[in-house]
């Protein structure tokens, strides 16, 4: 059964058997799930992030505009990169 299917019949069952289904996998898999999957300095990074925005919440830009800036530096050094392997 691929996992795909397996995810289908899990969707089908009712909320608590889902819920079953969960908790059966977690403990099998020996997961705790009070466990976090991130790492102390992941943590401290959010949290000083998070402060930050909170002290300072006009200083943001738009996803968009990052991205943006982002692919215009890349495509730059790409050009860069390009116009010295051509020259003499």
């Amino acid at each position: 059964m691929s996992i795909e299917a397996a995810l289908e019949v899990v969707r089908s069952l009712s909320i608590d058997d889902q819920r079953l289904v969960t908790e059966t996998l977690i403990e099998e898999l020996g997961i705790d799930p009070d466990e976090s999957v991130i790492s102390e300095a992941e943590k401290e990074f959010i949290e000083h992030r998070l402060a930050s925005y909170r002290a300072n919440p006009d200083r943001v830009r738009p996803f968009e505009e990052v991205i943006d800036e982002i692919e215009a530096k890349v495509a730059n050094q790409e050009r860069k990169h390009h116009e010295h392997r051509i020259s003499p």
